[in-house]
């Protein structure tokens, strides 16, 4: 039971450890981060680079911490953030917006603001939305339309008079 114990510190300490590289982690603020949850992916170029450590909030804002796992990702502090979808009903990952090529190298603690909003995401966000709560309004009226057939001597669903 003791080497038990003792096993567990040292994997709880090597983990520890293992947690202190030198990542680099910054922090992202947005007016809403909807969907996004901790442990999602952090993306640069469409290239997975990192992932979202922590969400907090602010009297103003959401305050997102970012941790890079990639160390060769050009990151500026004109980048901007975005939250994104994978596909169109997927889940939710913080992109990064490449800012201008002139602005200074990113550094620990820094932080980025919010990309303007795309408005053709925004439609394709709404779209969606609307086809999903249209299928539910259908599929929720289903069983009433259903109570107005009963199934004919030939096997088939005929009207009931």
């Amino acid at each position: 039971m003791r080497s038990a114990s003792l096993f567990g510190t040292i994997l709880l300490a090597l983990a520890a450890c293992a947690r202190s590289d030198d990542a680099l982690t910054v922090l992202a603020v947005l007016p809403n981060a909807a969907g996004l949850k901790e442990g999602a992916s952090v993306t640069y170029r469409g290239v997975e680079v990192g992932t979202v450590e922590n969400i907090s909030f602010s009297d103003t804002a959401v305050q997102i911490q970012l941790r890079f796992t990639r160390s060769d990702v050009p990151l500026r502090a004109g980048d901007q953030v975005r939250i994104a979808s994978l596909g169109l009903l997927g889940d939710k990952i913080v992109d990064i917006v490449p800012g201008p090529v002139s602005a200074r190298a990113l550094n620990h603690a820094d932080t980025l603001g919010a990309s303007p909003a795309d408005s053709l995401a925004a439609a394709r966000g709404d779209i969606a939305q609307e086809i999903v709560d249209l299928f539910l309004e259908r599929l929720n009226s289903a069983p009433n339309r259903l109570d107005s057939f009963r199934l004919g001597s030939d096997s088939t669903w005929v009207p009931t008079p």
